[in-house]
């Protein structure tokens, strides 16, 4: 089945400490790699075509039953694809493997591909010298990140259209 380019993706997002953090990084990056501009985030699952009222039910009740958490980073990763071209990597934790299985189950979908975490600091086509150079610039990636909130971002990949159109914030753990 072929991928679709538009439609709406659920995203988990950071702290506002963390985010603060991952927009300067992304900041740095952009200004070697010019970049469309996003939002940080680590895509968790999508795309949905539509928007449903079960879908949005399903998304606020798992949100209420869910603390903040810690993300493993390891380092930075590169690929030859658009929306994979320079990145953070982050371990496949077992809170993300299951946050991933739930929306699995509310679609009735078998795990149909494998799931390769990260957050995206720069989309584009870059020759790797570029991507290269910019690892011996970029400071060491912060080893732990907080994730706070899912995010519905309706996203329009041909336009570089990334909109945020709702969030739901996690517990605070103590």
């Amino acid at each position: 089945m072929a991928r679709i380019n538009k439609g709406f993706w659920i995203w988990l997002t950071f702290s506002e400490k963390d985010n603060s953090y991952l927009e300067e990084l992304q900041r740095k990056v952009q200004l070697i790699l010019k970049s469309p501009l996003f939002k940080p985030h680590l895509t968790l699952y999508g795309p949905f075509e539509s928007l449903s009222d079960e879908l949005l039910l399903f998304i606020k009740e798992l949100a209420n039953k869910e603390k903040t958490f810690k993300l493993l980073t390891n380092k930075y990763g590169k690929k030859n694809e658009f929306f994979e071209s320079f990145f953070i990597k982050v371990k496949a934790s077992q809170k993300l493997i299951d946050l991933r299985k739930e929306f699995l189950r509310f679609e009735n979908k078998q795990n149909e591909f494998s799931y390769h975490p990260h957050i995206s600091l720069a989309y584009g086509k870059f020759e790797n010298r570029f991507k290269d150079d910019l690892l011996l610039t970029v400071p060491e990636v912060k080893k732990k990140l907080h994730i706070a909130k899912f995010s519905i971002v309706k996203v329009d990949e041909k336009k570089f259209i990334w909109d945020e159109v709702m969030t739901f914030p996690f517990e605070t753990k103590n």
